[in-house]
C-alpha cells in the first residue's frame, strides 16, 4: 500500500479518510506514511527520491531502513486500484490488535485489580471499547453541493410523507412545535420534579411506536420498515412505567394500578384492551440503574443489531451522573461528567441515525425565583450545548393552590380584591394545564404551546381538540 502511494500520490486520497499512522504495526511504516501525508497535503510530490531527501536531512534515513528499503517499498507495489482495500486490511489488523490489548488488560485487572473495583473496571473497559468504535468509523468527504442536494431531496420526501429521517409522535402540539423528531438529533426535556416529564416521554414513546407499527403495516414486502423504541429508565422500574402506560391507553385513573381501589367493569375492560395493544407496540424498557452514558450507548448499539432502534429515551441524565458520583467519590466533577454523558448520547444519535430524548431534572434554584418559568440557562449544567433541541415542561399549577391568598396587614379592600381576582384567574388558566417551551432548536423556530394535563391518567392532550377539563375520548384521533 505504501508502494502504491509512492508510485502514484492519488492513492493517498483513497485511504486518507480512515487510515492513520498508528494503524501500521511496524513503526517504520507509520513514519513513512506520516511523511507522505505531510508532503502530499503541502502539494509536494511524495516518492522514494523526495522521502530519501527528507529523511536524510532530518537524520532519520537509517531509522526507516535506508535508501534500499524505500526502493523496496516501491518495487513491492501491486497497483493503485487496490490501495483502498489494502488500507482497510491494515486498519482492520490494527483494530484486532487493540481488541486483543483491551481484552488482555481486562483479564489482568480482573485478577489483580488493586484499588479499582469491578464497576470501575467495567466502566474503563466500556470506555476503551467505545473509543475504538468511534475511532474506526470512516469519515467520508462530502461536498457542500452534495450535502445541499441531499437536504433538498430529504425535504421533498418529508413533504410527500415518504421520509424516514423524521418521525412524528402523534401528539400534534409537540410535533408542530419542534417540527417532528429528526434522526441524528439529541433532544433535552427539562423540568422540576412532578412536572410530568416521564409521563410526557412515555406518551411520546407510545406515539412513536404506533407510527412504527403503521410503517410496517403499510410497507411493501421485504422492506426494512419499523424498528423499536428503547427506554433507559434510571428512576422508575419497568413495572411502574408499564402501569402508567396502561392507564394512559385505557384512560383510567392510576389509583387502580397503585392498588388503592378495584377497577369497575368498564375500567377493567379498558385495561385489558390497553394490554392487548401494548403487546403490538415495539417499546422496550431497560432498567438502567447505575449505567453510564457509554454503557447505554453500547447497549443501544447491541440492541440495534437485533432490531433496529428508531428512538431512544433516557430518564434521566442526573441519575446517570449521580450513580457515577457514588462510585467514584471524592474529586468527582459533576459538570464534566454530565457533559460526557450528553456527548455520548449525541454520538449515539449519529451512530444509530435516530432521535435521542434525554430528560433532565432542573435544580431547586428555579423554585426560589419569583418567576418559576424555566429558561435555557437552567439547562447549562445539564449538557445543553450538546442538544439540538432544548425543551421545558412547566406547570404553573404546581406552585399554586385553589385557596385565595392571605390578606396582608393594612391592605385595603380594593387592593386585596384585585389581588384575589388575579389569583383566581391564574388558577383557572393553570389548572390541569401545562406548557411545553422550546428554548433552543437548531433547525426550527422557538416558541411554546399550552396543553392539557391529567396526572391521574398519565395523559397530556391537545387543547385545540378539547378546551374542557377532560381529554377527548380518542387522544389519537
Amino acid at each position: 500500500m505504501l508502494g502504491a502511494i509512492l508510485a502514484n500520490n492519488r492513492a493517498f486520497s483513497l485511504v486518507s479518510s480512515f487510515l492513520r499512522p498508528e494503524h501500521f504495526c511496524d513503526p517504520i511504516h507509520g513514519t513513512i506514511y506520516t511523511e507522505c501525508a505531510r508532503l502530499i497535503l503541502k502539494g509536494r510530490l511524495a516518492d522514494a527520491v523526495t522521502l530519501q531527501s527528507v529523511f536524510s536531512d532530518s537524520g532519520r534515513l537509517a531509522e526507516v531502513g535506508g535508501t534500499a528499503y524505500l526502493a523496496g517499498l516501491l518495487s513491492a507495489m501491486v497497483g493503485i486500484i487496490n490501495a483502498a482495500e489494502y488500507g482497510r486490511v491494515i486498519r482492520d489488523c490494527w483494530l484486532r490488535r487493540q481488541l486483543s490489548d483491551v481484552g488482555a488488560a481486562m483479564v489482568t485487572n480482573a485478577y489483580g485489580g488493586g484499588d479499582v473495583d469491578g464497576e470501575g473496571q467495567l466502566q474503563s473497559a466500556v470506555d476503551n471499547l467505545m473509543n475504538l468504535t468511534s475511532g474506526s468509523i470512516d469519515a467520508p468527504l462530502v461536498s457542500l453541493a452534495s450535502a445541499a442536494r441531499e437536504a433538498i431531496e430529504a425535504s421533498e420526501r418529508v413533504a410527500r410523507g415518504e421520509s424516514r429521517d423524521v418521525i412524528y409522535s402523534g401528539f400534534r402540539p409537540l410535533d408542530q412545535l419542534i417540527g417532528g423528531w429528526w434522526n441524528e438529533c439529541l433532544y433535552l426535556l427539562g423540568g422540576r420534579p412532578s412536572m410530568g416529564k416521564t409521563t410526557l416521554a412515555l406518551q411520546i414513546a407510545i406515539g412513536i411506536a404506533r407510527a412504527l407499527r403503521r410503517e410496517v403495516e403499510n410497507a411493501p414486502p421485504f422492506t426494512a420498515a419499523g424498528g423499536q423504541v428503547l427506554v433507559f429508565s434510571l428512576e422508575m422500574p419497568a413495572q411502574q412505567l408499564g402501569g402508567w402506560a396502561a392507564c394512559h391507553l385505557a384512560q383510567v385513573p392510576n389509583d387502580i394500578i397503585r392498588g388503592k381501589r378495584v377497577a369497575n367493569e368498564q375500567e377493567a375492560f379498558a385495561l385489558l384492551e390497553a394490554e392487548k395493544e401494548m403487546a403490538t407496540l415495539p417499546v422496550n424498557i431497560i432498567d438502567a440503574v447505575g449505567m453510564s452514558g457509554a454503557n447505554m450507548a453500547l447497549r443501544a448499539r447491541t440492541e440495534s443489531t437485533r432490531r433496529r432502534v428508531r428512538f431512544v429515551i433516557v430518564d434521566h441524565i442526573q441519575k446517570v451522573v449521580s450513580a457515577l458520583h457514588g462510585e467514584r467519590g471524592r474529586g468527582f466533577d459533576t459538570t464534566a461528567e454530565t457533559a460526557r454523558t450528553t456527548s455520548a448520547l449525541k454520538d449515539l444519535s449519529r451512530q444509530l441515525r435516530c432521535p435521542v430524548l434525554a430528560l433532565a431534572q432542573l435544580k431547586g434554584d428555579v423554585d426560589q425565583r419569583d418567576n418559576h418559568r424555566p429558561h435555557l440557562g437552567d439547562l447549562l449544567y445539564a449538557g445543553e450545548r450538546d442538544a439540538d433541541v432544548a425543551l421545558f415542561l412547566f406547570r404553573q399549577e404546581r406552585y399554586m393552590t385553589a385557596a385565595p391568598p392571605d390578606r396582608l396587614v393594612k391592605e385595603s379592600d380594593t387592593i386585596y380584591q384585585a389581588r384575589r381576582d388575579a389569583h383566581y384567574r391564574l388558577w383557572d388558566e393553570s389548572k390541569d394545564r401545562a406548557e411545553i417551551i422550546s428554548e433552543k432548536n437548531r433547525s426550527d423556530t422557538l416558541g411554546s404551546v399550552k396543553v392539557g394535563f391529567d396526572g391521574a391518567k398519565s395523559t397530556f392532550w391537545d387543547l385545540s381538540v378539547d378546551q374542557m377539563g377532560e381529554p377527548p375520548a380518542d387522544l389519537w384521533a
